[in-house]
């Protein structure tokens, strides 16, 4: 299952800012727990993909973001939403695919999937092995 959160007028990945000192890694977690509540998750595959856009903001003008995103697992279910979010939604492949806002997303959703089909099918063999 995939969360989403509803940003108000997209659907995208729960994403935030690097704060001074954080790696990326760190960022991510920090910015689920204060979106989300989530914080107990482990990381899973060597999945990291950067993407980079543009957009414009009332307040600040043109605005250049760059996002990583990565692959985590948690057994927490229950989402409690940050005031900028106005829902969310954990959903399997084919309903987050139909859920996305960006196309981007949808590409970089089919991709970490892929990655963790290839981290599971790899822990299956290592613990027949």
């Amino acid at each position: 299952m995939y969360l989403l959160l509803d940003y108000g007028h997209h659907w995208d990945y729960p994403k935030g800012h690097l704060e001074r000192g954080e790696t990326a890694w760190q960022a991510a977690v920090r910015e689920l727990k204060e979106e989300t509540g989530i914080s107990q998750l482990d990381r899973i595959s060597t999945f990291e993909r950067c993407m980079e856009y543009e957009f414009q903001s009332g307040s600040k003008g043109r605005v250049r973001k760059r996002v990583t995103y990565f692959c985590a697992h948690t057994m927490t279910e229950d989402v409690k939403l940050s005031h900028e979010h106005s829902g969310s939604a954990w959903l399997n492949l084919h309903d987050a695919l139909a859920r996305l806002t960006f196309e981007t997303a949808r590409r970089l959703l089919l991709l970490a999937d892929a990655a963790i089909t290839q981290h599971l099918a790899a822990a299956t063999s290592n613990q027949r092995s």
